[in-house]
């Protein structure tokens, strides 16, 4: 799919992966509708860059919010050729303890929220023969330690994006899945954590799997260019997990849970 001339809807596009998407899009020539609850930065962002672009403040776990931003996204530009579900938010903390409003929030967001914005495009997205792109998390392969409930949701996110690339086969649509490893953002700093929980600790450790939002930015955009079906980031972690599932285990334990262990003893 060749981005000039088309339209991309982008939710969580007020920073991190969402903003350096928007970037790397104009610089394609689309047009594009960003929708995130920040509206002071999307407009900032929307000065910054120029060109054809509208900025959507609104939660995509709201119902309301969602289909007002694909209902300005027609009415300025006429046509949606591909969605983007980048908006998400993570829960640090362990199952033990788990706050579940938290939780509710997360889960409203990082699954309803694609759900949401789904439903809302694809009346738009079958006239054009579009493009969904779900990010999703390597997460979603294979859960660690204090992040169970967020790759719970990414993993939801991975059986929707399976079962939708089927549904909408026959329409010409594409269903794109895309899984991050971590990605050197405010993500970490913006999330619902428990007290005392703090990943920041681990940061030299992990630094070596982060990726700047630019490259991931990257290839999320030629992904779509290729109409790719799925991209895995660390494909190594999922033959891991299935040949030497008790290693990643101990791993885990040792760098991540064992500073917790007179917590939760």
């Amino acid at each position: 799919m060749k981005l000039n001339d088309k339209v991309v809807l982008l939710t969580g596009a007020s920073g991190g992966i969402g903003s350096a998407l928007a970037r790397l899009l104009v610089k394609k020539g689309a047009g594009l509708a960003l929708m995130a609850r920040d509206i002071r930065r999307l407009s900032e962002l929307r000065e910054d860059l120029g060109g054809a672009i509208i900025a959507v403040a609104g939660d995509v776990g709201d119902k309301r919010d969602a289909e007002r931003a694909v209902k300005e996204t027609i009415s300025r530009f006429r046509r949606l050729d591909v969605l983007i579900n980048n908006a998400g938010v993570a829960y640090y903390g362990s199952i033990e303890r788990m706050d579940m409003k938290s939780f509710g929030v997360m889960m409203k967001t990082n699954v309803e929220g694609v759900i949401h914005m789904i439903q809302g495009s694809l009346p738009f997205l079958k006239k054009t023969k579009g493009m969904i792109v779900n990010i999703s998390s390597v997460a979603g392969r294979r859960a660690i330690p204090l992040l169970g409930a967020y790759a719970g949701s990414k993993c939801m996110v991975d059986a929707l994006s399976d079962a939708l690339r089927v549904e909408v086969m026959g329409y010409g649509i594409k269903v794109l899945n895309f899984c991050p490893p971590e990605v050197d953002t405010r993500f970490a700093k913006n999330a619902f954590k428990e007290s005392g929980v703090d990943f920041e600790k681990q940061k030299n450790i992990r630094r070596i799997m982060t990726l700047r939002p630019e490259k991931v930015a990257g290839m999320i955009v030629r992904g779509i260019e290729k109409e790719k079906r799925e991209i895995v980031v660390m494909k190594s972690v999922q033959p891991v997990n299935y040949l030497m599932p008790g290693v990643l285990d101990r791993l885990f334990y040792q760098f991540i849970m064992k500073p917790y262990h007179d917590r939760y003893s």
